[in-house]
């Protein structure tokens, strides 16, 4: 399953020309898309493969990063 990194998880008039773009793209492919997914949905599992632009996804990814030292650092004392 493929889902799309952005803000609200239905179509809405304030996402920007390139998801909308994309999401006329993916619907017509032969791919599993299910649509938008936000950022707390990144780790629930709703979706294999997560795309996003590439400043979007280096917040998440950075942020990724920070949260699992911060959680190491408190699991090791």
């Amino acid at each position: 399953m493929v889902g799309l990194l952005s803000i609200g998880e239905r179509r809405r008039p304030r996402a920007n020309e390139l998801t909308k773009r994309f999401t006329r793209f993916w619907k017509g492919s032969h791919l599993n898309y299910i649509g938008n997914i936000e950022g707390r949905d990144v780790y629930q599992g709703k979706v294999d493969v997560i795309v996003c632009d590439g400043f979007s996804g280096n917040i998440a990814l950075k942020i990724s990063e920070g949260l699992t030292e911060v959680v190491l650092a408190h699991a090791q004392g």
